[in-house]
């Protein structure tokens, strides 16, 4: 994320939108990012598991394709995921601060 904020990726468009971003992402109920959270994970894992069933790379690849790209779609909470996008986010906008984004997101997903 520094390096983006550094080659002016994040002005304009792109650092709006890491900026709205962050805020809704902090913005959430701790049950339902809890939740969010923890049905995240269950594709993650469905994704390792089905991966290590495959036999050859296509199908290694569509197993891991498939849960990762629902998880994404879904708006599911991953705090691995979400490492890139809340530190663009708080580059971006001054509406958030490092302990909003941990104690309210990275923290709790």
């Amino acid at each position: 994320a520094l390096l983006c904020k550094y080659a002016g990726v994040l002005e304009g468009g792109a650092g709006a939108l890491a900026a709205a971003t962050i805020v809704s992402k902090t913005g959430q109920e701790m049950g339902p990012l809890f939740v969010k959270a923890l049905f995240c994970n269950w594709l993650v894992c469905l994704a390792v598991y089905l991966s290590m069933q495959a036999k050859d790379m296509g199908g290694k690849y569509l197993s891991i394709w498939l849960p990762v790209s629902t998880f994404v779609s879904i708006g599911f909470e991953h705090s691995v995921a979400n490492m890139f996008i809340l530190t663009a986010g708080l580059l971006s906008t001054d509406a958030v601060t490092l302990d909003t984004a941990l104690t309210h997101n990275l923290i709790p997903v």
